[in-house]
């Protein structure tokens, strides 16, 4: 009997794990080992494993909606179709699932408490970081964050547990289960389903959504000059500020 089992009465045999962060990559991993579940089934919203690792190759669109983001209102729960499944169109509500990651980021923390205790850390060094800190920096680039989480969730056949660009709009109890609404992203509509499960993994991390101080003026002054107020998330790199 699992872990997980021997805190309920009822046998768990199917789980869903929402992100493929970190938290997510070594769930999985857990999950995978205990060799006792029908099925495992994991939810990323971005188009790959490594949460807030991923970098972005496009800039971000200009904020907008200051008051919402000021008084934490933003990113509202999305309407259901009341029929499942369903094809909807393509949202355009804001999500927020942009990274906050910029070109030359290098941890903040020594790769000894980054990495997971039986997943030794990649060894690998930027020349960036050796040139601030000497060849024994402790210190990885961001990339070499997605890679080691990447190979986490892309081993053992783990990778074909995962839907991608995928998001959890909902998690309920009903009875015995937990009833998860899901919502794939296309090109020009959505598709939305339900999935049924005994137990959830919840691994979707934090603090996606940026807060906006409410200053009289910033959102007119952003309109008249769009992109000039920007959150910390949307920072990607000293090169744009340049001779300004």
């Amino acid at each position: 009997m699992s872990r997980i089992q021997q805190q309920t009465k009822k046998p768990i045999k199917r789980v869903a794990v929402i992100g493929a962060g970190p938290a997510g990559a070594i769930a999985i991993d857990a999950l995978a080992q205990e060799r006792t579940f029908d099925l495992i089934r994991v939810f990323e919203r971005r188009e790959g494993p490594g949460g807030c690792w991923i970098g972005d190759n496009d800039r971000p669109q200009p904020l907008t909606g200051f008051a919402s983001l000021s008084n934490r209102t933003a990113d509202p729960p999305v309407p259901i179709p009341y029929t499942l499944p369903a094809l909807t169109p393509k949202l355009e509500q804001p999500r927020f699932t942009e990274s906050s990651v910029y070109p030359y980021l290098e941890t903040n923390v020594d790769a000894i408490p980054m990495q997971f205790s039986h997943e030794p850390f990649p060894s690998e060094k930027s020349e960036f970081s050796i040139n601030l800190h000497g060849p024994n920096t402790p210190f990885r680039h961001w990339k070499a964050v997605r890679g080691y989480i990447e190979g986490l969730v892309n081993r053992n056949g783990y990778q074909d547990f995962v839907s991608y660009n995928t998001t959890v709009e909902r998690v309920e109890k009903v009875g015995d289960e937990w009833k998860v609404t899901l919502r794939k992203e296309g090109q020009q509509k959505d598709y939305w389903w339900v999935e049924w499960f005994d137990a959830v993994v919840v691994a979707s991390g934090h603090y996606w959504v940026p807060w906006i101080p409410a200053i009289e003026g910033l959102e007119a002054f952003e309109k008249q000059r769009p992109g000039s107020v920007i959150h910390s998330k949307h920072f990607r790199g000293r090169d744009l500020y340049k001779g300004k």
